[in-house]
Protein backbone atom coordinates (compact mmCIF):
# COMPACT_ATOMS: atom_id res chain seq x y z
CA UNK A 1 0.00 0.00 0.00
CA UNK A 2 1.26 3.46 -0.88
CA UNK A 3 2.68 5.54 1.94
CA UNK A 4 0.41 8.22 3.34
CA UNK A 5 1.47 11.83 3.29
CA UNK A 6 2.00 13.48 6.69
CA UNK A 7 -1.38 15.25 6.65
CA UNK A 8 -3.11 12.07 5.53
CA UNK A 9 -1.42 10.20 8.36
CA UNK A 10 -2.63 12.80 10.84
CA UNK A 11 -6.23 12.50 9.64
CA UNK A 12 -5.99 8.69 9.58
CA UNK A 13 -4.74 8.57 13.16
CA UNK A 14 -7.48 10.96 14.29
CA UNK A 15 -10.12 8.68 12.76
CA UNK A 16 -8.60 5.64 14.47
CA UNK A 17 -8.47 7.41 17.84
CA UNK A 18 -12.07 8.57 17.49
CA UNK A 19 -13.24 5.02 16.79
CA UNK A 20 -11.19 3.59 19.64
CA UNK A 21 -12.66 6.28 21.90
CA UNK A 22 -16.17 5.16 21.02
CA UNK A 23 -15.30 1.56 21.91
CA UNK A 24 -13.75 2.63 25.21
CA UNK A 25 -16.91 4.56 26.09
CA UNK A 26 -18.84 1.36 25.55
CA UNK A 27 -16.35 -0.61 27.66
CA UNK A 28 -16.57 1.96 30.46
CA UNK A 29 -20.36 1.80 30.48
CA UNK A 30 -20.28 -2.00 30.67
CA UNK A 31 -17.85 -1.83 33.60
CA UNK A 32 -19.99 0.75 35.41
CA UNK A 33 -23.16 -1.31 34.90
CA UNK A 34 -21.43 -4.44 36.21
CA UNK A 35 -20.28 -2.47 39.26
CA UNK A 36 -23.90 -1.46 39.92
CA UNK A 37 -25.01 -5.06 39.39
CA UNK A 38 -22.50 -6.32 41.96
CA UNK A 39 -23.50 -3.57 44.41
CA UNK A 40 -27.22 -4.37 44.32
CA UNK A 41 -26.62 -8.14 44.22
CA UNK A 42 -24.95 -7.95 47.63
CA UNK A 43 -28.09 -6.48 49.20
CA UNK A 44 -30.04 -9.18 51.06
CA UNK A 45 -33.40 -7.57 50.33
CA UNK A 46 -32.98 -7.64 46.54
CA UNK A 47 -32.31 -9.88 43.56
CA UNK A 48 -30.52 -8.18 40.68
CA UNK A 49 -30.90 -8.91 36.98
CA UNK A 50 -29.00 -7.46 34.04
CA UNK A 51 -30.36 -6.80 30.57
CA UNK A 52 -34.09 -7.36 30.30
CA UNK A 53 -35.74 -6.88 26.91
CA UNK A 54 -39.46 -6.15 27.11
CA UNK A 55 -42.28 -4.41 25.30
CA UNK A 56 -41.21 -0.86 24.61
CA UNK A 57 -38.49 -0.84 27.25
CA UNK A 58 -35.19 -2.53 27.88
CA UNK A 59 -33.52 -1.24 31.07
CA UNK A 60 -29.99 -2.40 31.80
CA UNK A 61 -30.65 -3.26 35.45
CA UNK A 62 -33.75 -4.62 37.16
CA UNK A 63 -33.41 -4.88 40.93
CA UNK A 64 -36.35 -6.84 42.36
CA UNK A 65 -37.34 -6.45 46.00
CA UNK A 66 -37.78 -9.66 48.00
CA UNK A 67 -40.31 -8.17 50.41
CA UNK A 68 -43.00 -5.50 50.67
CA UNK A 69 -40.79 -3.20 52.75
CA UNK A 70 -38.73 -2.26 49.70
CA UNK A 71 -39.48 -1.19 46.14
CA UNK A 72 -38.00 -2.40 42.86
CA UNK A 73 -35.22 -0.35 41.25
CA UNK A 74 -34.86 0.15 37.48
CA UNK A 75 -31.56 1.36 36.04
CA UNK A 76 -30.58 2.49 32.56
CA UNK A 77 -27.05 3.22 31.36
CA UNK A 78 -25.95 5.85 28.85
CA UNK A 79 -22.58 6.06 27.09
CA UNK A 80 -23.11 9.82 27.12
CA UNK A 81 -25.70 12.57 27.11
CA UNK A 82 -25.31 14.95 24.19
CA UNK A 83 -23.73 18.16 25.44
CA UNK A 84 -24.68 21.61 24.12
CA UNK A 85 -22.61 23.23 21.33
CA UNK A 86 -19.34 24.82 22.45
CA UNK A 87 -19.14 28.53 23.23
CA UNK A 88 -16.14 30.53 22.05
CA UNK A 89 -14.09 32.54 24.55
CA UNK A 90 -14.99 35.90 23.02
CA UNK A 91 -18.71 35.08 22.62
CA UNK A 92 -21.15 36.63 25.08
CA UNK A 93 -23.74 34.39 26.70
CA UNK A 94 -26.45 36.51 25.07
CA UNK A 95 -25.03 35.88 21.58
CA UNK A 96 -24.40 32.23 22.40
CA UNK A 97 -28.02 31.61 23.39
CA UNK A 98 -29.23 33.28 20.18
CA UNK A 99 -27.35 30.83 17.96
CA UNK A 100 -29.57 28.48 15.99
CA UNK A 101 -27.64 25.35 16.97
CA UNK A 102 -27.93 26.29 20.65
CA UNK A 103 -31.65 27.02 20.36
CA UNK A 104 -32.15 23.67 18.63
CA UNK A 105 -30.29 21.91 21.42
CA UNK A 106 -32.33 23.64 24.13
CA UNK A 107 -35.67 23.02 22.46
CA UNK A 108 -35.23 19.59 20.89
CA UNK A 109 -32.19 17.69 22.14
CA UNK A 110 -32.83 18.41 25.82
CA UNK A 111 -36.40 17.23 25.36
CA UNK A 112 -35.21 13.90 23.92
CA UNK A 113 -32.70 13.48 26.76
CA UNK A 114 -35.41 14.18 29.32
CA UNK A 115 -37.75 11.63 27.73
CA UNK A 116 -34.97 9.04 27.96
CA UNK A 117 -34.46 9.78 31.67
CA UNK A 118 -38.20 9.67 32.40
CA UNK A 119 -38.80 6.52 30.36
CA UNK A 120 -38.95 4.34 33.45
CA UNK A 121 -40.87 6.78 35.66
CA UNK A 122 -44.21 5.37 34.50
CA UNK A 123 -45.89 2.23 35.77
CA UNK A 124 -44.13 -0.87 34.42
CA UNK A 125 -45.55 -4.38 34.14
CA UNK A 126 -42.34 -5.92 35.47
CA UNK A 127 -41.73 -3.53 38.40
CA UNK A 128 -43.43 -2.67 41.68
CA UNK A 129 -45.50 0.45 41.97
CA UNK A 130 -44.02 2.68 43.19
CA UNK A 131 -40.45 1.92 42.11
CA UNK A 132 -37.15 3.80 41.98
CA UNK A 133 -35.46 4.53 38.67
CA UNK A 134 -32.03 5.88 37.85
CA UNK A 135 -29.94 6.91 34.86
CA UNK A 136 -26.23 6.09 34.84
CA UNK A 137 -24.04 8.34 32.67
CA UNK A 138 -20.39 9.45 32.39
CA UNK A 139 -19.42 12.24 34.79
CA UNK A 140 -18.23 14.52 31.97
CA UNK A 141 -21.62 14.34 30.28
CA UNK A 142 -23.68 16.03 33.02
CA UNK A 143 -24.27 19.41 31.39
CA UNK A 144 -27.64 18.29 30.00
CA UNK A 145 -28.75 17.24 33.51
CA UNK A 146 -27.80 20.64 34.92
CA UNK A 147 -29.73 22.45 32.18
CA UNK A 148 -32.81 20.30 32.78
CA UNK A 149 -32.63 20.97 36.51
CA UNK A 150 -32.16 24.69 35.88
CA UNK A 151 -35.47 24.82 34.01
CA UNK A 152 -37.20 22.44 36.47
CA UNK A 153 -37.89 20.00 33.66
CA UNK A 154 -36.39 16.86 35.15
CA UNK A 155 -38.72 14.40 36.90
CA UNK A 156 -38.89 14.91 40.67
CA UNK A 157 -38.14 11.24 41.37
CA UNK A 158 -35.37 10.82 38.79
CA UNK A 159 -32.10 9.55 40.27
CA UNK A 160 -28.91 10.36 38.36
CA UNK A 161 -25.73 8.37 38.94
CA UNK A 162 -22.50 9.35 37.21
CA UNK A 163 -19.34 7.33 36.68
CA UNK A 164 -15.75 8.17 35.85
CA UNK A 165 -12.37 6.46 35.66
CA UNK A 166 -9.15 7.82 37.07
CA UNK A 167 -5.71 6.30 36.91
CA UNK A 168 -2.26 6.74 38.33
CA UNK A 169 0.91 4.70 37.84
CA UNK A 170 -0.48 1.54 39.45
CA UNK A 171 -4.27 1.73 39.70
CA UNK A 172 -7.26 2.23 37.43
CA UNK A 173 -10.23 3.29 39.56
CA UNK A 174 -13.92 3.37 38.74
CA UNK A 175 -16.07 5.66 40.85
CA UNK A 176 -19.87 5.96 40.76
CA UNK A 177 -21.60 8.78 42.66
CA UNK A 178 -25.15 10.04 43.03
CA UNK A 179 -25.74 13.41 41.39
CA UNK A 180 -29.40 13.94 42.29
CA UNK A 181 -32.51 12.21 43.58
CA UNK A 182 -32.96 9.72 46.41
CA UNK A 183 -33.40 5.97 46.68
CA UNK A 184 -36.36 4.87 48.76
CA UNK A 185 -34.10 2.45 50.62
CA UNK A 186 -32.25 4.59 53.19
CA UNK A 187 -29.39 2.08 53.40
CA UNK A 188 -28.69 2.35 49.68
CA UNK A 189 -29.11 6.10 49.77
CA UNK A 190 -26.66 6.46 52.67
CA UNK A 191 -24.03 4.39 50.86
CA UNK A 192 -24.07 6.93 48.05
CA UNK A 193 -24.41 10.06 50.20
CA UNK A 194 -22.40 9.19 53.32
CA UNK A 195 -20.19 6.45 51.94
CA UNK A 196 -19.17 8.46 48.89
CA UNK A 197 -20.54 6.08 46.27
CA UNK A 198 -19.11 2.96 44.66
CA UNK A 199 -15.42 2.30 44.00
CA UNK A 200 -13.69 -0.46 42.12
CA UNK A 201 -9.97 -0.76 41.49
CA UNK A 202 -8.56 -2.43 38.41
CA UNK A 203 -4.95 -3.29 37.71
CA UNK A 204 -4.82 -1.64 34.30
CA UNK A 205 -6.90 -0.36 31.42
CA UNK A 206 -7.29 -3.78 29.84
CA UNK A 207 -8.69 -5.52 32.92
CA UNK A 208 -12.46 -5.93 33.03
CA UNK A 209 -14.49 -6.04 36.18
CA UNK A 210 -15.98 -9.48 35.71
CA UNK A 211 -16.32 -12.38 33.33
CA UNK A 212 -19.60 -11.00 32.02
CA UNK A 213 -18.07 -8.81 29.36
CA UNK A 214 -20.37 -9.81 26.53
CA UNK A 215 -23.67 -9.86 28.33
CA UNK A 216 -24.92 -6.51 27.09
CA UNK A 217 -22.87 -6.47 23.93
CA UNK A 218 -25.51 -7.18 21.35
CA UNK A 219 -28.42 -5.28 22.85
CA UNK A 220 -26.91 -2.12 24.30
CA UNK A 221 -27.96 0.75 22.06
CA UNK A 222 -28.85 -1.95 19.49
CA UNK A 223 -25.38 -1.57 18.03
CA UNK A 224 -22.45 -2.82 20.09
CA UNK A 225 -19.03 -2.16 18.55
CA UNK A 226 -17.98 -5.29 16.67
CA UNK A 227 -14.37 -4.49 17.64
CA UNK A 228 -15.31 -4.92 21.30
CA UNK A 229 -16.91 -8.30 20.67
CA UNK A 230 -13.80 -9.30 18.67
CA UNK A 231 -11.59 -8.16 21.54
CA UNK A 232 -13.40 -10.28 24.14
CA UNK A 233 -13.64 -13.37 21.92
CA UNK A 234 -9.97 -13.13 20.89
CA UNK A 235 -8.50 -12.17 24.27
CA UNK A 236 -10.58 -14.39 26.53
CA UNK A 237 -13.07 -16.78 25.01
CA UNK A 238 -11.01 -18.53 22.32
CA UNK A 239 -8.00 -19.37 24.53
CA UNK A 240 -10.17 -20.20 27.55
CA UNK A 241 -12.53 -22.35 25.50
CA UNK A 242 -9.62 -24.18 23.88
CA UNK A 243 -7.79 -24.76 27.15
CA UNK A 244 -10.95 -26.06 28.81
CA UNK A 245 -10.68 -29.19 26.67
CA UNK A 246 -7.20 -29.23 25.15
CA UNK A 247 -7.10 -32.77 23.83
CA UNK A 248 -10.20 -32.35 21.72
CA UNK A 249 -9.94 -28.73 20.63
CA UNK A 250 -6.27 -27.96 20.19
CA UNK A 251 -4.67 -29.95 17.40
CA UNK A 252 -1.33 -28.17 17.59
CA UNK A 253 0.24 -25.97 20.22
CA UNK A 254 3.67 -24.52 19.57
CA UNK A 255 6.20 -22.95 21.88
CA UNK A 256 6.34 -19.64 20.04
CA UNK A 257 2.95 -18.41 21.26
CA UNK A 258 0.19 -19.73 19.04
CA UNK A 259 -2.15 -22.65 18.75
CA UNK A 260 -4.36 -24.13 16.07
CA UNK A 261 -7.89 -24.56 17.34
CA UNK A 262 -10.74 -26.50 15.79
CA UNK A 263 -14.08 -25.50 17.26
CA UNK A 264 -17.72 -25.24 16.14
CA UNK A 265 -19.81 -22.09 16.36
CA UNK A 266 -22.10 -23.84 18.85
CA UNK A 267 -19.17 -24.75 21.10
CA UNK A 268 -18.09 -21.11 21.25
CA UNK A 269 -21.64 -19.91 21.92
CA UNK A 270 -22.19 -22.61 24.56
CA UNK A 271 -18.99 -21.54 26.30
CA UNK A 272 -20.19 -17.94 26.33
CA UNK A 273 -23.58 -19.02 27.63
CA UNK A 274 -22.11 -21.14 30.43
CA UNK A 275 -19.36 -18.76 31.53
CA UNK A 276 -20.17 -15.22 30.44
CA UNK A 277 -23.73 -14.37 31.33
CA UNK A 278 -25.82 -13.00 34.16
CA UNK A 279 -29.50 -13.73 34.91
CA UNK A 280 -32.09 -11.86 32.87
CA UNK A 281 -35.59 -10.90 33.91
CA UNK A 282 -38.15 -12.43 33.65
CA UNK A 283 -36.22 -15.44 32.36
CA UNK A 284 -32.85 -16.30 30.85
CA UNK A 285 -32.49 -14.78 27.41
CA UNK A 286 -29.74 -15.47 24.92
CA UNK A 287 -28.40 -12.00 24.23
CA UNK A 288 -25.26 -13.25 22.48
CA UNK A 289 -26.50 -15.00 19.37
CA UNK A 290 -24.83 -17.24 16.81
CA UNK A 291 -25.14 -14.39 14.31
CA UNK A 292 -23.07 -11.87 16.28
CA UNK A 293 -20.37 -14.44 17.13
CA UNK A 294 -20.18 -15.51 13.49
CA UNK A 295 -19.78 -11.86 12.44
CA UNK A 296 -17.00 -11.38 14.98
CA UNK A 297 -15.15 -14.49 13.75
CA UNK A 298 -15.40 -13.19 10.19
CA UNK A 299 -13.86 -9.90 11.33
CA UNK A 300 -11.13 -11.77 13.24
CA UNK A 301 -10.14 -13.38 9.93
CA UNK A 302 -8.56 -9.99 9.11
CA UNK A 303 -6.05 -10.67 11.89
CA UNK A 304 -5.34 -14.34 11.49
CA UNK A 305 -6.41 -17.44 9.58
CA UNK A 306 -10.04 -18.32 10.32
CA UNK A 307 -11.21 -21.09 8.05
CA UNK A 308 -14.52 -22.93 7.95
CA UNK A 309 -13.59 -26.61 7.53
CA UNK A 310 -17.07 -28.13 7.86
CA UNK A 311 -20.64 -26.96 7.25
CA UNK A 312 -19.96 -23.62 5.57
CA UNK A 313 -23.63 -23.13 4.76
CA UNK A 314 -24.95 -24.76 7.92
CA UNK A 315 -26.09 -22.91 11.08
CA UNK A 316 -23.25 -24.53 13.03
CA UNK A 317 -20.02 -24.45 10.98
CA UNK A 318 -16.73 -25.81 12.30
CA UNK A 319 -13.75 -23.46 12.29
CA UNK A 320 -10.00 -23.88 12.24
CA UNK A 321 -8.48 -20.82 13.90
CA UNK A 322 -4.83 -19.92 14.34
CA UNK A 323 -4.73 -18.12 17.69
CA UNK A 324 -1.55 -16.23 18.47
CA UNK A 325 -0.28 -13.48 20.68
CA UNK A 326 -0.41 -10.34 18.59
CA UNK A 327 2.64 -8.09 18.61
CA UNK A 328 0.82 -5.03 19.86
CA UNK A 329 0.26 -3.26 23.15
CA UNK A 330 -3.22 -2.18 22.15
CA UNK A 331 -5.56 -4.75 20.66
CA UNK A 332 -8.40 -2.28 20.19
CA UNK A 333 -6.23 -0.09 17.95
CA UNK A 334 -5.17 -3.19 16.03
CA UNK A 335 -8.77 -4.32 15.50
CA UNK A 336 -9.91 -0.85 14.44
CA UNK A 337 -7.07 -0.50 11.93
CA UNK A 338 -7.68 -3.95 10.48
CA UNK A 339 -11.43 -3.41 10.06
CA UNK A 340 -11.53 0.28 9.10
CA UNK A 341 -7.99 0.95 7.87
CA UNK A 342 -8.70 1.09 4.14
CA UNK A 343 -11.83 3.17 4.65
CA UNK A 344 -10.01 5.62 6.93
CA UNK A 345 -7.10 5.96 4.48
CA UNK A 346 -9.53 6.73 1.66
CA UNK A 347 -11.23 9.38 3.81
CA UNK A 348 -7.85 10.92 4.69
CA UNK A 349 -6.76 11.06 1.06
CA UNK A 350 -10.07 12.60 0.02
CA UNK A 351 -9.92 15.30 2.70
CA UNK A 352 -6.34 16.22 1.82
CA UNK A 353 -7.22 16.20 -1.87
CA UNK A 354 -10.03 18.68 -1.30
CA UNK A 355 -7.65 21.02 0.51
CA UNK A 356 -4.95 20.75 -2.15
CA UNK A 357 -7.36 21.27 -5.04
CA UNK A 358 -9.19 24.18 -3.45
CA UNK A 359 -9.33 27.04 -6.01
CA UNK A 360 -7.25 30.10 -5.20
CA UNK A 361 -9.14 33.34 -4.59
CA UNK A 362 -8.75 35.57 -7.67
CA UNK A 363 -8.13 38.56 -5.39
CA UNK A 364 -5.08 36.84 -3.89
CA UNK A 365 -1.78 37.77 -5.51
CA UNK A 366 0.85 35.13 -6.03
CA UNK A 367 4.08 35.66 -4.12
CA UNK A 368 6.03 35.68 -7.37
CA UNK A 369 4.17 38.82 -8.43
CA UNK A 370 5.51 40.80 -5.52
CA UNK A 371 8.68 42.77 -6.20
CA UNK A 372 11.06 44.09 -3.65
CA UNK A 373 10.83 47.86 -3.25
Amino acid sequence: MAKLKSKETEIFEELVEKKVGEIRKYRNLINALIACYEFFSKKESYTCYLGKVGKGSSPDLIVKSKDEKHVDIIGDGKKGLMAPPSRTEDESWEDYLKREDVKTYLSKVLDLINKGINKYAKQLEYASEPHDFFTLCPTEKRVAIKLLEKDNKIHDNAIILSFDFTNDETKYVLRIVKERGNFTDSDINNEFELGGGLFHQMQNFAELMSRYKLYLAEKEDDNAPIEWIMFVIWQYILPESANSNQKERIIAQLNNGYMIIEVTLKEICDYIRDNYRLPTFPDDKELITYKIVRSALHAISLLTEVKIIEGENSPNPKYRIIWKKLQTQNLLHEFVIKIHGEQFKAIAKKQVGKTENKPVDENQTSLVNFKKE
